[in-house]
C-alpha cells in the first residue's frame, strides 16, 4: 500500500477532527501531499471517521485520478488538489463546517485580526473566498486564491480550510 503512514496519518487526524467538534459525523475532510511522488492522500467521503482505516485513505495524482483506494474521494477533493497546486510549501489540508467559522462564512465575513493567533494563519485578516458549489473545480480555485499568502480561509456560505506543512 503507498503512502501508508500518511494514509495513517489522515485516519488519526479525521478522528481528532471528530472529538475537537470542529466537525461532526462525516462531514469535513483532511489530506496529505507527497511532493516528491505528487501524491494526495485524502479522506474518503462519506465515511465515519470512527470506522475509517488507512487502506480507506483514496490516493489521488495531481490530474485527480485515483492512484490506489476503493472509496471515493472526499467531494472537496478538487479543492485540496488546487491548494496542493498553487502552493508547493502546503502538505496538509484540513477543511471543516465548525459552527464558528461557518457562521462567518455564511455571513459572508472575513475573520479581522480580532486575536493573536490569527497571525499564523500568515495574513491579517483570514480571507473569505467567494461562494461556488461544494465540489466544483470553481471553489477549489477560489480556495486557492484566498490562500494566497496564508494559511486559512473561509469559503463563503461554506466553512474554513487551513492548511500547513
Amino acid at each position: 500500500m503507498k503512502l501508508e503512514h500518511d494514509r495513517a496519518q489522515v485516519v488519526e487526524y479525521c478522528r481528532k477532527l471528530e472529538r475537537s467538534t470542529l466537525s461532526s459525523g462525516t462531514s469535513g475532510n483532511i489530506s496529505l501531499f507527497d511532493g516528491e511522488q505528487k501524491l494526495m492522500a485524502i479522506s474518503p467521503g462519506s465515511m465515519d471517521y470512527n470506522g475509517m482505516q488507512p487502506r480507506d485513505v483514496v490516493l489521488m495524482d495531481v490530474d485527480g485520478n485515483v492512484v490506489e483506494g476503493d472509496r471515493r474521494p472526499s467531494s472537496e477533493w478538487s479543492m485540496h488538489l488546487a491548494c496542493y497546486r498553487t502552493r508547493a510549501d502546503v502538505r496538509a489540508i484540513v477543511h471543516t463546517h465548525s459552527p464558528a467559522a461557518t457562521t462567518l462564512a455564511v455571513l459572508g465575513l472575513a475573520l479581522p485580526a480580532v486575536h493573536y493567533m490569527i497571525a499564523l494563519s500568515g495574513k491579517s485578516t483570514i480571507p473569505i473566498a467567494p461562494y461556488h458549489l461544494y465540489g466544483t473545480a470553481a471553489l477549489g480555485e477560489a480556495a486557492a486564491d484566498a490562500l494566497q499568502g496564508g494559511y486559512a480561509c473561509l469559503l463563503e456560505n461554506h466553512g474554513v480550510l487551513a492548511a500547513g506543512a
